[in-house]
This record gives C-alpha cells, structure tokens and sequence, in this order.
C-alpha cells in the first residue's frame, strides 16, 4: 500500500511538472501527436502504442501540448522500451549514448536488458563496417 502512494504521489508531481514546464512539444512528439490523429498499428518504424495514448490523452483533454506530454508519466515503471537503429551512420557506442540522453531528457532511468544487432543470417563483413548497421537495445524502465 505504501508502495503504491509513492508512486501515485511521484506520479502527481509529474504531471504538476508537465503543466508548469513553459517548454513547446519537441519535434518527434510532435510527431507521435500527428500519428495519434490516424490510429494504426504501426508507424514508420515505430510501434503504435505511443500514438494510442496520446489520442486517449488528447481525446480526453483537448488538443494541447500539456495532453501529448501526459501520458509519458502515466506508463508504469518497470515498463519496457525498445530502441532500435538501422543507420550505418550511428556505431554502437553513439546508439548506448543516444538512448541515454533520451531517457535523461524525459527525466527516466532504465536498465538495459540486453544490446546487441543483426543475427546470425545477417553477416557483417570485417571490410564493410556499414554492414553492422543494425542495433537495439530493450530496457526495463524505472
């Protein structure tokens, strides 16, 4: 029970946060509210369920920046992220930093279960580094 007051009150100051943060909607939630106008079950490279909430949150409370931010305190912690990169352009070492920035700006800590790549039916070639193009990472967040 005391467990889940902290987090009810965690989740309160959060959400107070949200409303008196005088910050516009960044690029990509911007984007994520473009996608909650045409529900889907899945965006270009991304999966819907940041799109879904966003429309229960707009639907619920209008069209404002304050309602696309609200749901990002809403998920629970111990939820799960999926990063994943397909750029050549983008090593491993700047994907792991480029995930953690991310988190640290939505003020939100995690674990990495696991990183790794391409499988097996997907060879890098030891004189094409752009073959090893592909990463991810899936987190338990905090």
């Amino acid at each position: 029970m005391i467990l889940f007051a902290l987090v009810a009150v965690l989740t309160e100051l959060r959400v107070a946060l949200l409303v008196l943060t005088p910050l516009q909607l960044y690029p990509d939630e911007a984007q994520y509210w473009y996608w909650s106008l045409h529900p889907a079950f899945g965006y270009y490279a991304k999966p819907p369920v940041v799109a879904w909430l966003i429309a229960l949150t707009t639907g619920l409370f209008g069209d404002s920046e304050l309602a696309v931010r609200l749901a990002a305190p809403l998920v629970a912690p111990g939820g799960m992220l999926f990063a994943a990169s397909c750029s050549h352009h983008v090593d491993a070492a700047m994907f792991a930093e480029e995930v953690r920035r991310g988190l640290t700006d939505a003020r939100r800590s995690g674990r990495i279960l696991f990183a790794g790549g391409a499988g097996p039916d997907h060879p890098v070639h030891p004189f094409l580094p752009e073959s090893a193009y592909l990463k991810f990472q899936p987190l338990q967040l905090d």
